[in-house]
């Protein structure tokens, strides 16, 4: 995250709706990554997004000419929570938040990807979904975060801490996080754009393994038997270790928490010096460098590591393969 100014020339943070210092309203403008500030002078040439006007959910201007009078990031929604429970609307504040810091990383690694509503085959879109009592009594539909075919499907109680925390004790996790979610599960998205690149498949084999074998087998055993023995010699997460479609989507997910960490501590000056964008070999021993002094920091306040993850030679391969797949989006997408 880069830092950003009011037009008064006062900080403000990417998730501002309002000024602290001059108490103007603000709204982020995608096509010149600034803020505006929003008054009954300019909000004709910068109008807010409907979502922001109707539901306070949204930080961001509307699209020129689009329909409904949404924002960008908002026009990837295709189901948003069922607003007749209160409860759901302040879920859906923390999934926008979420979803937006994604959008906008994309965007600054040069990664252009269009709503399905406007490219059918190839496009994202996003259903934020709760689960849902059936008819029979204590029965229950349950809703599973994950991607298939172009949408990326959020369980709305990822928004509450506790049932956050709960899951995350469940599945044996040391991190989980709305962002972090939407991040891995951007890395099935995009890998489905390239998949059929023969020579980025090959990498891939090798880096990963054969990504045609059973993955509804391959998920049934990792939770049956557990992450393989070996994991921490081999993968960022326990889970990766399920299947390489996993693996991928797993490491896709650092990348961004790492290109977007070390663009925020060098806007805010935790860093000196800049590693350049064409040797993320660099990148990486930079994030080492930095996240475990961010872990002495956290654990100076009591508080669990900021980031509990290892990066041995085989993870940074499969994190450079990563950087090299977002040089082909990048080109491919613009």
């Amino acid at each position: 995250m880069i830092s950003f100014l009011c037009e008064c020339g006062a900080p403000v943070s990417f998730d501002y709706e309002h000024c602290m210092s001059c108490g103007s309203r603000i709204g982020f403008d995608p096509l010149a990554m600034k803020f505006r500030t929003i008054s009954e002078d300019s909000f004709e040439q910068y109008p807010l997004c409907e979502n922001a006007r109707n539901y306070e959910v949204c930080n961001w201007i509307a699209s020129p000419n689009a329909q409904e009078g949404l924002c960008l990031g908002c026009q990837f929604n295709r189901f948003i929570p069922n607003l007749g429970k209160t409860e759901n609307l302040a879920r859906w504040k923390v999934l926008e938040r979420a979803k937006k810091r994604l959008l906008f990383s994309l965007l600054r690694l040069g990664i252009t990807i269009k709503p399905g509503h406007e490219l059918r085959d190839t496009g994202l879109l996003f259903d934020f979904l709760e689960d849902q009592c059936n008819i029979t009594p204590h029965e229950m539909s349950s809703v599973t975060t994950g991607y298939l075919n172009g949408v990326i499907t959020i369980n709305v109680l990822e928004a509450e801490p506790v049932s956050r925390v709960e899951q995350k004790v469940a599945a044996n996790e040391v991190y989980r996080t709305v962002l972090g979610h939407m991040r891995h599960e951007s890395g099935h998205y995009l890998w489905s754009l390239l998949k059929n690149r023969s020579q980025l498949s090959e990498k891939f084999r090798n880096l990963f393994g054969e990504e045609n074998q059973n993955y509804s087998e391959a998920l049934e055993a990792f939770y049956q038997e557990g992450a393989k023995p070996d994991w921490p010699e081999n993968f960022i997460t326990h889970y990766a270790s399920s299947n390489p479609l996993e693996d991928w989507a797993e490491t896709w997910g650092h990348y961004l928490h790492i290109t977007d960490g070390i663009e925020t501590a060098k806007h805010f000056g935790l860093i000196n010096e800049y590693p350049l964008a064409e040797n993320f070999a660099s990148t990486i021993e930079s994030w080492k460098d930095i996240t475990i002094k961010l872990n002495e920091m956290n654990r100076s306040m009591g508080k669990e590591d900021l980031y509990p993850f290892t990066i041995n030679d085989v993870t940074r391969r499969k994190l450079l393969f990563a950087d090299e797949v977002k040089g082909v989006l990048a080109s491919d997408l613009n």
